[in-house]
């Protein structure tokens, strides 16, 4: 269940370890050119600017034989490329509550209130500016401060996979879409309340 009782929706950030890191734009035709000769990604809309699953999708995932999902749920609702000039923070719409977060200072759990108050002007501040105080021992804390209870990540270039089931991925085609791009890639999960109650 969700945060306030609604059901989850699980989106996906495939990003670089390396926090400026921008590829060039014939490397990500290249990366999307794989992806579609793998009928991974199939065709491209632009009024979503995404592309819809392919044939082949579930390639996509772990084929580990103790994972219990349908082949019809080894999908993706679309697939978004996002090159931009500032840094952003990963995930971007996931709410305080859905962390785990824990100041790197004293440990303490931080308040969810006051911390998705603090994420929230990210939307509007660059990162390096983001600061809040921790509760318990008063420290001003930085995003490399706060212990999320997951990963999570500052970048400026990222493939974004939105309404999956599942956040394990084909490690082997993970290594060779990192090659492609150039760096090694980080999973950044982004539970999202889904308050329409369908996944």
């Amino acid at each position: 269940m969700g945060v306030k009782g609604y059901p989850i929706m699980l989106n996906l950030y495939l990003t670089t370890k390396k926090t400026h890191f921008v590829p060039s734009d014939d490397v990500i035709e290249e990366t999307l050119r794989y992806l579609k000769q793998l009928l991974i990604i199939g065709e491209y809309d632009e009024k979503s600017q995404s592309y819809a699953p392919g044939r082949e999708v579930a390639t996509l995932f772990s084929p580990d034989p103790w994972e219990e999902l349908l082949p019809a749920e080894l999908t993706f609702e679309n697939f978004t490329v996002r090159a931009l000039g500032p840094e952003r923070f990963l995930p971007e719409r996931q709410l305080a509550p859905a962390f785990s977060s824990t100041c790197r200072m004293c440990g303490d759990r931080l308040d969810d209130k006051s911390l998705d108050a603090a994420l929230e002007r990210l939307a509007y501040f660059p990162v390096d500016r983001f600061v809040y105080d921790c509760p318990s021992c008063r420290n001003v804390l930085e995003l490399k401060d706060i212990n999320f209870g997951q990963a999570t990540a500052v970048a400026r270039f990222w493939l974004y996979i939105e309404g999956v089931a599942t956040s394990r991925l084909n490690h082997p085609l993970l290594d060779h879409l990192a090659r492609l791009l150039g760096f090694p890639l980080l999973v950044v999960p982004e539970h999202v309340e889904d308050e329409e109650g369908w996944f």
